[in-house]
């Protein structure tokens, strides 16, 4: 009994440890409720959205700028990073991400999100304050430089590093 109970102590580790780029097993769809938790949960950071489409030739090339990004700011606890997909298939949705090796969670979001968040066009960033203010939305794809000036604007490299 003993044996087995420690068995699956170790599996469960094993499990919880699983390596950055493993978000493309989990994208989960969500609706306005859990955007709301979602977005109301990271209140106390840099919180970058960024909408996303895997057949959008934009958004994949500032998909490196977001990998480096989270590389570099993924354990500070007042910045976050989330792609909402607007795919309709999961199956190139996860292919886009393994390709891609995303590190960063990625949600699939239903039409009435995008409309909240008024992107009408991919790839859309939007950037809200640790107040959970909007700030900005970038249309198109973004500029690496760019993004982290404003997010070392909002949360000086101090306080995210």
């Amino acid at each position: 009994m003993r044996k087995a109970v420690f068995i699956i102590a170790i599996l469960c580790l094993l499990s919880c440890n699983k390596p950055a780029t493993d978000h493309a097993s989990t994208v989960q769809t969500i609706g306005i409720e859990q955007f709301d938790e979602l977005k109301d949960a990271n209140i106390g950071k840099v919180l970058v959205l960024n909408v996303f489409a895997s057949w959008c030739p934009p958004c994949e090339e500032e998909t490196p700028s977001f990998v480096q990004m989270y590389d570099k700011y993924a354990a500070n606890a007042k910045f976050e990073l989330i792609g909402l997909s607007i795919d309709e298939s999961k199956a190139e949705l996860e292919a886009f991400l393994q390709k891609h090796k995303v590190n960063y969670p990625i949600y699939q979001i239903t039409p009435a999100i995008q409309r909240r968040l008024m992107a009408n066009k991919v790839p859309t960033t939007i950037i809200y304050a640790p107040n959970g203010m909007y700030q900005t939305s970038i249309l198109g794809a973004v500029d690496g430089e760019e993004l982290y000036q404003f997010v070392e604007t909002l949360a000086p490299s101090s306080a995210l590093e």
